[in-house]
């Protein structure tokens, strides 16, 4: 990835690299809706991604501490 351009020293953009990998730059066409729906739908994607990671450890954390709950009152009916 050394050898493609990238904007002051930064990441390259898709374009570029889209280019560098095809071997001409491809026409811009604007389209800034687009793209602000675009930018819309990746951060749905992510903000879904994130709560259903999320939903997800909190659904195991709570199996392990119901886990321990009922082996900590096992051991004190056991005792009785």
């Amino acid at each position: 990835m050394s050898d493609i351009p990238s904007p002051e020293g930064g990441l390259p953009t898709l374009s570029d690299w889209l280019a560098n990998w095809l071997g001409f730059q491809l026409p811009s066409i604007p389209m800034p809706q687009t793209i602000k729906n675009l930018d819309k739908a990746v951060g749905r994607i992510l903000l879904a991604s994130g709560e259903n990671v999320e939903a997800r450890i909190k659904s195991n954390t709570g199996a392990v501490k119901a886990a321990g709950k009922i082996s900590v009152e096992g051991m004190y009916r056991e005792l009785r």
